[in-house]
């Protein structure tokens, strides 16, 4: 690539993500920044370089230069709104989020984003409100139905949820943490033996997952 065009070294540090040699690319992405301070697109690029390669708090800087240069969008607000449920920031992730909903409504994912980060801070009937907008959008989203099973738990709704996760697993039934959560909620519902044939069905997707084992192991000792 030509190193002195930008739009060349972001097309070259892509095509290196793309074949793996990450650590060829971020000279290119910080060369074509130095070349055009100004651009958005430079810092976006960037951002998702940081972002996809376990950096969430250089992602956030990046991504805020970008929108501070005036790239605002939907995408780019959702974008750094999963950086910040990254770094456990969920009030900033809840404000991004609503900024990407505002920007274009027939999303189904920033939704779901903006309901995990409000039922991280336990804000349960909100992220059921988030939940119920994005299954509206996409019914068959088995991720929205799992994480509004999990907020009404929060609510000690265990009907709703029970019901929510018998959805989830129809659209997907290789969904370890949905047989997770169902035998959990089956439990709390007062069905051990609905616990324990769920956490069964955990244990033959997952064998490896010690808390699925403690759970089913407690449920067969309450039942002894």
């Amino acid at each position: 690539a030509d190193p002195s065009n930008a739009e060349a070294l972001r097309a070259r540090a892509k095509a290196y993500l793309a074949s793996g040699e990450r650590e060829k690319a971020l000279p290119d992405f910080d060369r074509a920044i130095e070349l055009q301070p100004g651009t958005p697109d430079a810092y976006a690029a960037r951002a998702s370089f940081f972002a996809d390669t376990g950096q969430p708090a250089r992602a956030i800087q990046d991504y805020s230069m970008a929108i501070n240069l005036k790239l605002e969008h939907s995408d780019i607000y959702s974008a750094r709104a999963k950086a910040y449920t990254a770094t456990r920031e969920f009030d900033k992730a809840e404000e991004d989020f609503t900024q990407a909903i505002k920007l274009r409504l027939d999303n189904p994912e920033p939704y779901l984003g903006r309901g995990i980060a409000r039922a991280e801070q336990q804000k349960y009937r909100d992220a059921v409100e988030d939940f119920d907008s994005c299954i509206a959008r996409k019914p068959d989203h088995e991720e929205c139905w799992v994480e509004r099973a999990l907020a009404s738990t929060g609510l000690k709704d265990f009907t709703h949820a029970l019901a929510d996760l018998n959805e989830a697993l129809k659209l997907n039934p290789q969904d370890t943490r949905a047989w997770r959560i169902r035998g959990a909620v089956r439990e709390r519902l007062g069905d051990d033996p609905g616990a324990i044939a769920d956490y069964g069905e955990a244990l033959g997707r997952d064998p490896k997952d010690v808390r699925i084992y403690m759970a089913r192991s407690a449920v067969y000792v309450r039942l002894k």
